[in-house]
């Protein structure tokens, strides 16, 4: 999962998100993610956008549960692949 916090068209972070594998599936993204928009949210922002990959399940259901909201699907070159990204807005107001 990727999240990119941005401030007009020209800021932008990125935050990654990586968990042992022994740790997945206790809820510590959907905390994580519920956090770092509490922090969008005392910048000011009125939204975020955040993608990742399509077939990354774990973090399609963290966007979701989140409160994402669908807006593309786009096809990126990594590493010779064609790889599909979702990207969601969430809304901070």
């Amino acid at each position: 999962m990727r999240l990119w916090i941005t401030a007009g068209s020209s800021w932008k972070k990125g935050i990654r998100n990586r968990k042992a594998p022994g740790e997945r599936g206790n809820g510590y993204a959907s905390w994580m993610l519920s956090k770092v928009l509490a922090f969008a949210r005392s910048l000011g922002l009125e939204r975020v956008m955040l993608d990742c990959d399509a077939d990354n399940t774990a973090s399609l259901k963290t966007i979701l549960k989140c409160g994402g909201v669908f807006d593309r699907d786009t096809i990126s070159d990594y590493q010779g692949k064609k790889i599909r990204n979702r990207h969601f807005w969430i809304s901070l107001t």
